[in-house]
């Protein structure tokens, strides 16, 4: 039985079996080729190397260096799937794989031309076609890898960031690199097209490299594909520098800077997590987290902000071209537009938020079954009535309502016609208040009315106390009627005869009746309201218990 692999590549020890260190054991074979590659290479005249077995030492470590990236990446798709992995997260490896296969078919090609044949592999059609097809396919693999770490982030954001980004590198490729490589015509363009191509490949790899640590923490995995990416382009810039300057000689420290690339991609491809392409969240919560995730958010803009600077020095010194003209007006368009989608998209995260908020405040604040206010609506809107009541000198009514009777109704019809007897309730009593009375279901079969301004004198508030219960007195005691009230079934008739057993128990109280009859002093409290009604409702109850009983 095989062990699963764990974040490293290897395996876990099962049932005793010592566990294979395949991560230690690749990286010491990855350490030891590149040491080989320096001694047969820029280290050739120390041990006295024929330039022609040193030359064929370095073709061979390489293309056993870029098989193995290959193998191992596509090994590293087969895992994926095999985990259960879905497209998005397939996706960058598939890419990766085939960009590193095209890679060591250029390489093995490079090989054979250079040792079999005896030509100039720099030149072969082939192999440069190898190289272009790897250099393209890489920064799709990276751009497919931040899809797959934020599937949910805007395309649009993602892509003006990495215009951003990618437009300044470019920018600045050209103004350190390409452009004083071909104005001086030390290098012709076929000796740039394959090193611009390779920087045009670093440059998207960081972009997305960059967008990506914006938003998370890249992966290992990741990490060190991209590590190897740019030390690949890095080897290309310096071979076109050392074109330029005519101090080129195969197989010295570009052939070494391929070798650690190869490296750092094969590690890649070994190196495992348990989940996804990206590692969480850039920083964690706390002022340091909150530093650290600004200044990560700001990375995309750094070589903008670069690029233009150089930009300029470069304007002080000559007439700037056509690409700079361009670059710097497209760079500060796509800024442009950035901060635009800023301003939108924070628009729509305060709408979003607002209308969350909304929702909250209504779970808060409403019974859910009645659409009635609940306890904490009521008891905030009764604190409100009685502290401006108290300014003004006006009365507050409160009434309590409890069904009696509703227990048989929840056994005998069951507790969706029971449901449907509460909202039937809530209904008569917002037809009975006013628009500025609030009406509240307070848990059970409990509901209250509340009257904010009853008027100034003493009897008004009586009054409207007294009103107030004849209205709700009056609506509540027409019978309920459910569905299928008028069928013939024996179920019809005993929930129609349950619901016709229904009444409601009120009592209603108002703060200037209770300072005029001197129960209480002035000012009355929300509390002392509450618990006269709550007193002259169980009161009335009783007095229809002692009825029926009667």
């Amino acid at each position: 039985m095989t062990a699963p692999p764990d974040e490293t590549g290897g395996t876990r020890a099962v049932r005793g079996r010592r566990r294979v260190p395949w991560a230690g054991l690749g990286a010491v074979l990855g350490v030891g080729a590149v040491l080989l590659m320096v001694i047969v290479g820029p280290g050739r005249s120390v041990v006295v190397l024929p330039a022609g077995v040193s030359q064929a030492v370095v073709d061979l470590l390489l293309v056993v260096l870029s098989v193995a990236a290959a193998v191992l990446l596509a090994r590293r798709v087969v895992l994926t799937v095999r985990a259960g992995g879905d497209a998005r997260e397939v996706a960058p490896w598939a890419a990766y794989a085939a960009g590193m296969a095209s890679y060591s078919a250029a390489q093995v090609r490079f090989a054979w031309v250079e040792l079999v044949v005896g030509g100039n592999p720099r030149g072969e059609p082939l192999t440069n076609l190898g190289y272009l097809v790897a250099a393209a396919l890489v920064p799709v693999a990276m751009v497919l890898a931040v899809r797959a770490a934020h599937a949910s982030t805007s395309r649009v954001r993602t892509l003006l960031d990495g215009l951003l980004a990618g437009g300044g590198l470019l920018l600045l490729g050209w103004l350190w690199l390409v452009a004083p490589a071909l104005n001086d015509g030390g290098v012709t363009v076929r000796q740039v097209i394959l090193p611009s191509s390779s920087v045009v490949s670093a440059v998207a790899v960081l972009t997305a490299a960059l967008v990506m640590a914006a938003r998370c923490r890249p992966s290992l995995s990741v990490q060190l594909l991209a590590a190897g990416c740019l030390v690949s382009a890095t080897s290309q810039v310096l071979y076109l520098m050392l074109v330029r300057s005519g101090t080129f000689v195969p197989g010295g420290w570009t052939a070494v800077l391929s070798a650690i690339s190869l490296v750092l991609l094969t590690s890649g491809a070994v190196v495992r997590r348990p989940t996804g392409v990206g590692a969480g969240r850039a920083s964690d919560r706390g002022p340091i987290g909150w530093l650290h995730a600004g200044l990560l958010a700001g990375l995309p803009y750094l070589p903008l902000l670069i690029a233009v600077p150089a930009v300029l020095v470069v304007a002080t010194h000559r007439q700037i071209g056509v690409v700079e003209l361009a670059g710097t007006l497209l760079l500060t368009t796509v800024l442009l537009l950035r901060q635009a989608l800023v301003v939108v998209e924070n628009r729509r995260l305060a709408g979003a938020l607002q209308e969350r908020t909304d929702v909250l405040a209504r779970l808060a604040y409403r019974d859910q079954l009645t659409g009635l206010a609940n306890r904490a609506a009521f008891t905030a809107a009764l604190d409100d009535a009685v502290a401006r009541a108290s300014v003004h000198g006006r009365a507050v009514v409160v009434a309590f309502c409890d069904l009696d009777g509703f227990k048989a109704v929840n056994d005998a019809c069951g507790h969706a016609q029971g449901d449907a007897l509460l909202v039937a309730v809530a209904a008569r009593l917002q037809q009975v208040a006013r628009a500025d009375d609030v009406v509240a279901r307070l848990g059970g079969d409990e509901f209250a009315v509340l009257i904010r301004d009853a008027g100034t004198r003493d009897d008004d508030g009586a009054l409207a106390a007294a009103d107030l219960r004849n209205r709700l007195h009056v609506a509540l005691s027409v019978p309920f009627s459910a569905p299928g009230d008028g069928d013939d079934d024996d179920s019809g008739r005993a929930a129609a005869q349950v619901l016709d057993q229904v009444s409601a128990s009120i009592g209603a109280v108002s703060s200037s009746e209770l300072v005029a009859t001197g129960v209480m002093s002035s000012p009355v409290s929300a509390d002392e309201l509450l618990r006269e009604a709550d007193h002259r409702m169980y009161a009335a109850k009783r007095r229809h218990h002692a009825a029926r009983a009667g």
